[in-house]
C-alpha cells in the first residue's frame, strides 16, 4: 500500500511540474553566470554566483523544492542561492588530484557526481552529510550527466554517451560516438512517456539526444548572449526520471578511425575506459602535465574552447605546454593504436 501511494504521489507531482517546470533548463556559464532557457530558445540572465574569477563552478544540479547546488574546480559542493547568488559550503574534497566535471541531484537530496581520475561514482546525502561510492570503476566524463528511465546517463571519455543502471550495477553504450564533446547534459520529464534529453557542446550549441536513431539533432539555441562556453547545464524535472524506468536499447559501437589524429575512435564494448590518468588538474600556468597510460601513446593533441590547436611536445609521461598559455578549459587527446581518449584539463 506504501509503494502504491508512493507512486501515487509522484505521478501527481510529474503531472504538476510537467505543466508549470516543463521547459524550465538552466545552464552556467565558465564565469559562473546562471541563465534560464526560454521556450523562445533564448537565454535570460537569472544570477552571477559568487565571485567569477576565485573558480570555476563546473556543473549545477536541481534538487528537492527547487534547491540549486554547484560543484566547482576547487573540489567544493556548494548549495546555491539563487535569489542572492551566495552559497552555503556543504563539502570540500581534500585529494588534491580529483575534480569533478559532473552533477546531478534525485528527489532524496542525493547529490550524484563522477571523481573523474579515480573513475568512481558517488552519492552524497545533503541532509546527513553522508558520502557513498556507488560505482568504483569506469566512470569517467569530461561534462555533464543526468537522469533518464530510471539510469544516470553521461558521456564517456571516447564520445560515446553511457547508461549506468544503478539496480543492476551496469554500464552499456546507448548511443555512438557523434563528434561532439558533450559538456551539459539534462533531462526533461513531461510525463513517463515523454522525457527529452538535451546536450550542449563545448561551442554551448544545443542538441537533443535522438537515441532512436543514434543521432544528435540541433535546437535553434541561441548562444549570442554568452561570452563564454556553458559549463553546465541542469532542469527542474530532471530528477523525476529517476523513477521513471524503462528499457534503453543498448548498442555496439565499433571503431571509426586510425589512431594518429585522423579522427575519433571508439572502444568496443568490454573495454575499460580506464586506461589513462592526467594530472595536476587543473594545472596552474608554468606547470606541466604529467599522464600515465596503460598502452603506448602516440600522439598528443590540445584544443583551446575556442578551438585553436595548440604547439605541444611531449615525452613517455608527460606533456611539455607552451609558456603564453592563456587561462581555461582545454581538450587533450591521447592517441593510441585504435582508441583515443580525451580529458577536459583547467590552466588557471
Amino acid at each position: 500500500m506504501k509503494m502504491l501511494l508512493n507512486h501515487i504521489i509522484f505521478c501527481s507531482l510529474i503531472s504538476l511540474y510537467s505543466i508549470s517546470y516543463g521547459q524550465d533548463l538552466f545552464v552556467i556559464s565558465s564565469s559562473n553566470t546562471l541563465y534560464k532557457l526560454n521556450q523562445s530558445d533564448s537565454l535570460t540572465f537569472v544570477k552571477q554566483i559568487g565571485s567569477s574569477s576565485s573558480f570555476s563552478f563546473t556543473d549545477i544540479a536541481i534538487g528537492d523544492s527547487g534547491k540549486f547546488y554547484g560543484i566547482n574546480n576547487h573540489r567544493e559542493l556548494h548549495q546555491i542561492d539563487t535569489n542572492t547568488g551566495s552559497m552555503i559550503l556543504l563539502k570540500k574534497f581534500l585529494n588534491p588530484s580529483s575534480y569533478f566535471t559532473s552533477l546531478v541531484a534525485d528527489d532524496n537530496d542525493n547529490l550524484y557526481f563522477i571523481d573523474n581520475p579515480t573513475n568512481k561514482l558517488y552519492k552524497y546525502n545533503v541532509s546527513s552529510s553522508h558520502l557513498d561510492s556507488v560505482y568504483n570503476s569506469s566512470f569517467s566524463t569530461p561534462g555533464d550527466m543526468t537522469f533518464y528511465k530510471g539510469k544516470i546517463i553521461f558521456q564517456s571519455m571516447n564520445d560515446r554517451i553511457l547508461a549506468y543502471d544503478i539496480t543492476s550495477n551496469k554500464i552499456s553504450s546507448i548511443l555512438c560516438p557523434v563528434g561532439k564533446g558533450i559538456w551539459g547534459i539534462s533531462s526533461i520529464v513531461y510525463n513517463c512517456d515523454s522525457i527529452k534529453l538535451y546536450a550542449t557542446d563545448m561551442y554551448s550549441d544545443m542538441y537533443e539526444i535522438k537515441l532512436d536513431s543514434n543521432l544528435l539533432r540541433k535546437t535553434n539555441f541561441k548562444t549570442n548572449i554568452l561570452r563564454y562556453g556553458i559549463y553546465g547545464m541542469a532542469s527542474t524535472t530532471e530528477r523525476y526520471a529517476l523513477e521513471c524506468r524503462g528499457n534503453i536499447d543498448t548498442v555496439y559501437c565499433p571503431p571509426t578511425g586510425g589512431g594518429s589524429g585522423g579522427g575519433h575512435t571508439g572502444f568496443f564494448e568490454n573495454e575499460s575506459e580506464n586506461f589513462l590518468h592526467i594530472f595536476p588538474n587543473p594545472i596552474y600556468r608554468g606547470q606541466n602535465f604529467s599522464f600515465k597510460a596503460n598502452s603506448t601513446i602516440q600522439n598528443i593533441r590540445m584544443i583551446s574552447i575556442t578551438g585553436k590547436e595548440l604547439k605541444i611536445s611531449f615525452t613517455e609521461n608527460s606533456i611539455n605546454l607552451p609558456s603564453q598559455i592563456s587561462k581555461g578549459i582545454y581538450f587533450v587527446s591521447f592517441y593510441s593504436d585504435n582508441k583515443v581518449v580525451t580529458k577536459k584539463v583547467i590552466v588557471q
